[in-house]
């Protein structure tokens, strides 16, 4: 016979990779628990609020910063010296579920354009052909 906890660590076992298979959309990480609204790389880039780690987007954390001060809207944790929500951390892991998911930007070779260097382009047609599409 096993026990309560056997089979309750069996059950957190078989639930688990269900969990983490469930992509950002099914588990509702794909938008802001404020409004609502899907995030993008727009207006509402998910940020992350420095202490208690809730995601927000930018529009948002727009609306609770008052006095350099935001107060968290689902844990009520209070983040001091706040000069600009623009200055607050992304999460990167919607960020990058929100760029894979977009048909236009999933195209963006994002390292080619960082690493891209305009200066080196003499001509029109070469800076149109190499560089031009990868501009971010």
């Amino acid at each position: 016979m096993r026990s309560r906890q056997e089979e309750a660590l069996e059950e957190v076992k078989t639930e688990t990779p269900m969990k983490i298979r469930a992509d950002y959309e099914e588990r509702g990480l794909d938008s802001c628990h404020f409004c609502g609204l899907r995030f993008n790389v727009g207006e509402r880039i998910p940020r992350i609020i420095i202490g208690c780690g809730h995601t927000f987007c930018t529009s948002c954390l727009s609306y609770f910063l008052r006095n350099g001060r935001i107060r968290c809207p689902m844990c009520r944790k209070l983040l001091k010296s706040v000069e600009s929500v623009d200055k607050l951390p992304l999460n990167f892991n919607i960020l990058y579920e929100i760029v894979t998911k977009d048909p236009l930007l999933s195209r963006v070779n994002f390292e080619r354009c960082l690493n891209a260097d305009p200066d080196m382009y003499g001509d029109d047609e070469a800076y149109e052909r190499d560089f031009a599409p990868y501009m971010c």
